[in-house]
């Protein structure tokens, strides 16, 4: 678990190769939020974040829980162990390759109603 907000951020000329070496498959919980922001080379979080399942939103950035804004080479969220986002909204934005983002029902995983 992190205490706190996952933050990946302003990586400028990266490979996607070097991502392969990130690998966190025991984070299953955030408390506050996940931002992801101009972070080239990263096509998806599914290798990174395998086993994420919830992020709780105590803390937000900008009423948000999770964002993903300005990525270039991002296809993919690939969190398919999501579940839950406890409290916030996602904003996905300015991703020109992001891929089924449609297909998610996130009014489900937010508790909207």
């Amino acid at each position: 678990m992190i205490e706190g907000s996952l933050q990946i951020l302003l990586i400028d000329y990266a490979d996607p190769s070097e991502y392969e070496d990130l690998y966190f498959p025991e984070l299953r919980e955030i408390t506050d939020f996940l931002l992801l922001y101009r972070v080239y080379g990263l096509k998806t979080l599914s290798h990174i974040l395998p086993n994420l399942s919830v992020i709780r939103g105590q803390n937000l950035f900008f009423n948000y829980a999770l964002v993903a804004f300005e990525m270039p080479d991002f296809e993919e969220l690939g969190l398919a162990g999501l579940t839950t986002i406890k409290r916030g909204a996602v904003r996905l934005e300015k991703n020109p390759n992001l891929c089924y983002v449609d297909t998610i029902k996130w009014d489900y995983m937010t508790k909207l109603q």
